[in-house]
């Protein structure tokens, strides 16, 4: 039995010696292939942008050992193509000939493999002029309150833009640059957080920040109420009116540390007589001209004013 072992191992030393030989004789030789290789581009204009993104691989015809071959196949260095220099085709796109940079891709190939043609034709770059402008930032917040807590001024936002720089062609759709989304529950105090901008997904718009800090002012809201008079306006010189009531009540709501500071001169209320003519209205609407921005709701009781006419 030990016999038989030691031929077949023999056997198997040899047919792989075999195969070796025939692999360096067949791989020493010399062979013309087409294949692609990788490109990327440099020296990209400080005031262009690529609107899109251009071909990613140019196809060679090359001469060379088969190890040479084998070895740059599975290279992955790309060859690098300067753009510095195109020929304009119209207002936004331009195009270069790989041909006529045969000598400087040849420098970039491994030694041993010579370049007999280039066969992409033509390489087409779309480059745009770059701009800049300040857009908005919106903050995407949900603020939920604890029970007879409020904002008491509007929500700040540092900065509240942001320098974008683009294409025309790219920039003239952005109206607003929004913060990450996030949710404030059970909010009873000041409040301050630094939140991520949502970045365009066009890798060549470029922000000049990354974030923003917002903040808000909270307090606990109470409501008030005073009785204020009213004015009437758009009422015929031939026209006297007479009111019931003469004063109406408005009920608000503001801040606990505001409270003090409003007063029955915080108020304005007016009814528009043409307003009841026009419809027909035996009554005259109430309604609020002017507030202290430090209160957050009106209400006017009654909501309709009963008149009549004096002749």
């Amino acid at each position: 039995m030990k016999k038989p072992t030691n031929i077949s191992k023999t056997f198997i030393y040899f047919l792989v010696a075999s195969i070796l030989i025939w692999m360096l004789i067949t791989l020493s030789k010399e062979y013309t292939t087409e294949f692609k290789i990788p490109v990327s581009y440099s020296k990209l204009p400080q005031d262009k942008l690529m609107q899109k993104e251009p071909e990613k691989f140019i196809s060679l015809s090359i001469t060379g050992s088969g190890f040479k071959i084998l070895t740059r196949k599975f290279s992955q260095k790309n060859i690098v193509l300067a753009i510095d220099k195109l020929i304009k085709k119209n207002s936004s796109q331009y195009y270069l000939i790989p041909e006529k940079r045969k000598a400087n891709i040849q420098k970039q190939l491994k030694s041993g493999l010579i370049i007999n043609q280039v066969l992409t034709d033509t390489i087409f770059i779309e480059l745009g002029s770059l701009t800049s402008k300040m857009i908005p930032v919106v903050p995407d917040v949900s603020i939920k309150y604890q029970l007879g807590y409020n904002s008491s001024s509007l929500l700040k936002v540092v900065p509240d833009s942001v320098l974008v720089s683009g294409t025309d062609n790219q920039l003239e759709n952005i109206v607003e640059i929004l913060t990450e989304n996030i949710t404030l529950n059970d909010v009873a105090t000041d409040f301050t957080k630094k939140l991520n901008l949502v970045i365009p997904e066009d890798e060549n718009i470029k922000l000049n920040l990354s974030q923003v800090t917002i903040s808000g002012e909270v307090d606990k809201f109470t409501e008030g109420e005073y009785e204020v008079n009213f004015s009437i306006v758009n009422v015929p010189d031939d026209v006297k009116l007479n009111t019931f009531p003469k004063t109406v009540k408005v009920i608000f709501k503001v801040g606990l540390k505001d409270f003090q500071k409003i007063s029955k001169n915080s108020f304005s209320v007016v009814c528009d007589y043409k307003i009841s003519e026009e419809n027909n209205l035996n009554y005259l609407l109430p309604k609020v001209k002017a507030k202290s921005s430090m209160v957050t709701s009106v209400k006017i009781v009654p909501e309709k004013i009963e008149y009549l006419i004096i002749k």
